[in-house]
Formats: structure tokens, C-alpha cells, sequence
């Protein structure tokens, strides 16, 4: 195990049988994590924002969200199309804008303008936002934001893109 560049041995703990394979599984995924060169999210601490939950979207008005037409809406179908291929993973502004092939400050004007387009065409207060955050930031770094969904929301999007090109849209 290593912290910072420094080589540390192991350490010892104890968990609770019935928690083993879920530390088990999030030990692996930081593993991968570090291993594809995406920074480990810190959910606690300073430099750390609470973390900001996606609503409950209906597979009705995420199908609705899909058939936009603007700009900003292309740029978060986008957005949302790359994180459900990638549930339960925060993935960092940089590897969206690889995935999308769109540039940061085209993302970031699209998060700028998404508050306005969900508060006029849709019930903001009642579904907020369609994917979840976070704002961490690193020593010696700028701010990086961190974006996902859920498998649950990943399904629920899956399924409105997917009756939406059935019907055509």
C-alpha cells in the first residue's frame, strides 16, 4: 500500500462480516480507479463539497429531457448517455469531455444554463437535478467536479433513450 510516494505496510482492521464484500468490492474500484488515472473522490474533509443528489426522475420526463433541442440540451444528453454507461462511477469533467468529445468550457456552459432550462421546462423543485456531483478539491490542484448516476438512474435513463428512439425521436 502506498500513501503519497511512500511505501506503507499493511493495516489491520476489523469489518463486520456481513459489510466484507462491499469493502471488499470498494477496494477494487478504487484499485481501478487509480489504475485508469481518475482521482479517488474524498466524500469527507476540507476542500470537500457534501455531495449534490439527482431527483427521482420519471422515465416520462427524462424521455421528455431527451427530445430538447438545444444546445444545452444535446450537451447533457451527451453527458448523461456517458455516465449511464458508467453507474455508481464519479467521473471527473476532464473524462466527460474526453467520452462526449466535447470541450470543458462547453460543459461547464451547459452545467451554467441546466438550472435555467430544468426551472422553465420542468418541476426543478420537485426533481432537481438529473445527475448527481461533487466539488473536491486537491492540494496543489483546481477544483475538479465529479458526475454520476446510479445504476437505478442509469436504467431509468437507458430506458428513456431507448423508447424514445423507438418512437422515432
Amino acid at each position: 500500500m502506498t500513501q503519497g510516494k511512500e511505501k506503507i505496510g499493511p493495516i489491520h482492521i476489523a469489518i463486520p462480516a456481513k459489510h466484507l464484500k462491499a469493502v471488499e468490492d470498494l477496494l477494487l474500484d478504487l484499485r481501478r480507479m487509480e489504475e485508469e488515472g481518475i482521482p479517488v473522490p474524498r466524500p469527507t474533509g476540507p476542500g470537500v463539497d457534501p455531495p449534490e443528489f439527482a431527483g427521482e426522475w420519471p422515465v416520462t420526463e427524462l424521455r421528455r429531457l431527451s427530445a430538447g433541442t438545444t444546445k444545452t440540451n444535446a450537451t447533457i444528453i451527451a453527458v448523461l448517455d456517458v455516465l449511464a454507461r458508467h453507474p455508481d462511477r464519479g467521473l471527473p469533467t476532464m473524462r466527460i469531455s474526453v467520452d462526449t468529445g466535447l470541450s470543458r468550457q462547453s460543459l461547464k456552459g451547459a452545467f451554467a444554463n441546466l438550472t435555467r432550462l430544468l426551472k422553465s421546462h420542468f418541476d426543478y423543485d420537485e426533481l432537481g437535478s438529473p445527475f448527481n456531483r461533487q466539488a473536491i478539491r486537491m492540494p496543489r490542484r483546481e477544483e475538479e467536479v465529479f458526475y454520476w448516476l446510479t445504476a437505478a438512474q442509469a436504467d431509468r435513463w437507458t430506458l428513456a433513450r431507448t423508447a424514445g428512439l423507438i418512437d422515432g425521436r
